[in-house]
C-alpha cells in the first residue's frame, strides 16, 4: 500500500532523519510538512498518516483533546458497546489524524504507562515505544508490532551489542556508532568506556524475555538534602496519569523533600474549578506517593503559570523538558514553595 508520512519534528533531528527522511525513500513514501507546531492538530487529519511517529507530549495532548469532547465516563460507556463502540473509535481516529495509521511509535522521553493503556483501551491503538540518540544513530531497542511490552523499550536491535555496565549504564558498540564528537577530545574520551562501547548516559534493566526498560538518566538522578538519591523520570511518568496536567518535572536539589512541578493542558484552568482541580491532584500524588520510598515522595505540586515550549527555551527541539532550565528559572519559586507546608501551590 501507498506510505504517507507526516513530518513535523525538526529535521536537523536524528530520529526524524531515520524515520522520516531514511524510511521514506526506503519506502517510497509521500511526506507532508507541519507549518507550525500550533496547527498540528488541525493538518494531522488531512494528512492522515500511514505511520505515525511521535513525541509522549503529543499523545497527552491528543489524550486531552479526546477527553475535552468526550468525558471519559461516556466514552467508556460508547466504546464499550459492540458495533456502535467500532463506529465512535473510528470517529476519533478520524479526528486526531490517527484513522490510516498502521504504526504508531513514541520516543524521545518516557510515555506514562497509563497513556499507553488508555490508547489500546479505548481506541485499540498499541504504541510502540522505542529508544535511541544521534551518537548511534537511533540504533538501539524498539517495540514491535508482534512484540510490545508496555512501559518496556523493547529488545535491542540485531547486531547492536547492547549491554549494561556495572553501574546499570545502557552501552552499545555497532557500525552505526559514532566516531566522536567534533574537536571534542575530552568529551568523546568520557563518552566511550575503556573497551570502546558508547556510554548512553541511560541506566536500565532487562527484563527475563530481553525488553529493556529505562531507569532514569545517570545525570538527572539527583541527591535530596537527606542524601539520598532520586530517580525523576519514574515518578513523572507516574504522576501523568492525571490528564489535566500537560508537563511536568521533579526537582529536589538541595531541598528535604522534592517538589513537582507541573503546567496544565490548554484551557483546563478556565473550564476547571480550582477547588475540583486540586482534589484531583492531590489525590494523584497521594496514589503515587504510596508506592515510593519516604525520601521519594512528592511534597508538594506546584502549577505554574506559563507554558513550556521550544521558544521560550524550557524544552529542545524535540520537546523534552529541560531540567536545567526549569531549576535555574523557578528557582525563587522553588525556594519559596519549599518552605510553606501544604499540598498544592498555584504560582502568583
Amino acid at each position: 500500500g501507498e506510505e504517507r508520512f507526516f513530518s513535523y519534528l525538526p529535521l536537523a533531528h536524528a530520529f526524524e532523519r531515520g524515520a522520516v527522511l531514511g524510511l521514506s525513500l526506503y519506502l517510497g513514501a509521500e511526506v507532508h510538512f507541519l507549518e507550525h507546531l500550533d496547527k498540528l492538530a488541525e493538518q494531522l487529519p488531512k494528512v492522515g498518516p500511514t505511520r505515525f511517529y511521535g513525541v509522549p507530549l503529543v499523545y497527552g495532548r491528543f489524550q486531552s483533546g479526546v477527553l475535552r469532547k468526550m468525558p471519559q465516563d461516556k466514552l467508556a460507556r460508547l466504546t464499550g458497546i459492540p458495533i456502535l463502540g467500532g463506529i465512535v473509535r473510528k470517529k476519533i481516529l478520524k479526528g486526531l489524524g490517527l484513522h490510516n495509521a498502521r504504526y504508531i511509535f513514541s520516543g524521545a522521553a518516557p510515555l506514562p504507562i497509563p497513556t499507553m493503556e488508555w490508547f489500546r483501551k479505548y481506541l485499540r491503538i498499541d504504541i510502540l515505544q522505542g529508544y535511541g540518540m544521534t551518537e548511534n544513530s537511533i540504533y538501539a531497542t524498539a517495540n514491535l508490532p508482534h512484540q510490545n511490552k508496555l512501559g518496556s523499550v523493547g529488545k535491542p536491535m540485531p547486531e547492536s551489542n547492547f549491554k549494561l555496565s556495572d553501574a546499570e549504564e545502557i552501552l552499545f558498540k555497532h557500525p552505526g556508532v559514532m566516531a566522536g564528537y567534533y574537536k571534542e577530545p575530552e568529551k568523546t574520551a568520557e563518552t566511550f568506556t575503556a573497551d570502546g562501547y558508547l556510554r548512553t548516559g541511560d541506566k536500565g534493566r532487562v527484563d527475563a524475555e530481553g525488553y529493556v526498560y529505562i531507569t532514569g538518566r545517570v545525570k538527572d538522578i539527583f541527591k535530596t538534602l537527606k542524601g539520598k538519591y532520586v530517580s525523576p523520570a519514574p515518578i513523572e511518568g507516574a504522576l501523568a496519569r492525571n490528564t489535566d496536567i500537560d508537563q511536568l518535572c521533579l526537582v529536589g536539589m538541595g531541598l528535604t523533600q522534592p517538589l513537582m512541578l507541573v503546567t496544565l493542558q490548554p484551557g483546563v484552568a478556565k473550564n476547571k474549578p480550582r477547588e475540583q482541580l486540586e482534589k484531583e491532584l492531590v489525590a494523584d500524588m497521594k496514589v503515587v506517593n504510596e508506592t515510593l520510598e519516604n525520601h521519594e515522595e512528592i511534597a508538594k505540586i506546584v502549577v505554574v503559570k506559563e507554558a513550556w515550549s521550544i521558544d521560550n527555551g524550557i524544552m529542545t527541539p524535540t520537546m523534552k523538558v529541560k531540567r536545567n532550565e526549569i531549576e535555574k528559572r523557578y528557582a525563587a519559586l522553588i525556594e519559596k514553595e519549599a518552605a510553606v507546608r501544604s499540598s498544592i501551590a498555584w504560582e502568583a
